[in-house]
């Protein structure tokens, strides 16, 4: 799987059939990706075509042109609701509120603050506090997508997935990013030790991963 820019350039020609887009496509599924961000940035146009998704949606398209949309109102947003779900549907959203920078006010942060005026902590420093708001966005997306897909009848035959492919990098306290990543460590490392008489294949795994025996 492409994993940098230029991968996203050097292997357009490779197959990807037991991607699991391709896999679903193949059963029947209407497969589609979403994201804000163009279709040729990283060249996911190309690149989502051949793991098998049938249409890169870059989620502007859709969207008001004159503010910025947070990834709560994706669900919200009844064209594109209308192509997640429709027929029997596999997607591959890809959330963009919590993301880097968090020092700028631009329109997505000014977004947030003004959406959740409640959720600023004075007690925090600015920067947390813009992160807690966006990752709260974030997980508005899952709750109003469940809503909804609970009102049309389809939540109970719904598998959702979330995923997170990197850690809030972008944040300028390092030292606290540091204690957070070792606490999100440290309890990996005890859960790992917990499920290991019930699940050892997936224990042994996450100390792999940790690089710990």
């Amino acid at each position: 799987c492409p994993t940098s820019t230029s991968s996203s350039s050097v292997y357009t020609n490779n197959s990807f059939e037991y991607a699991m887009p391709n896999m679903f496509a193949q059963e029947g599924y209407n497969v589609n990706s979403f994201h804000f961000n163009s279709e040729s940035f990283y060249n996911r146009k190309v690149m989502h075509s051949k793991f098998g998704y049938s249409k890169y949606h870059c989620l502007m398209d859709y969207m008001p042109a004159d503010k910025y949309v947070l990834d709560s109102e994706v669900p919200l947003n009844d064209t594109v609701y209308q192509y997640m779900t429709e027929g029997k549907f596999f997607d591959f959203f890809i959330s963009y509120s919590a993301h880097l920078p968090y020092d700028v006010i631009d329109t997505r942060i000014g977004g947030a603050l003004n959406k959740y005026p409640e959720l600023v902590d004075e007690n925090l420093d600015r920067e947390t506090q813009i992160i807690n708001i966006l990752a709260h966005d974030t997980d508005q997306f899952f709750k109003n997508l469940i809503e909804r897909l609970k009102e049309d009848g389809l939540y109970e035959n719904t598998v959702i997935i979330g995923v997170a492919d990197h850690y809030a990098y972008g944040y300028e306290d390092k030292e606290k990013l540091k204690s957070v990543m070792y606490h999100l460590v440290e309890n990996l490392r005890k859960i790992a030790i917990l499920i290991k008489p019930f699940m050892e294949e997936t224990s042994n795994k996450i100390f792999q991963q940790l690089n710990l025996k």
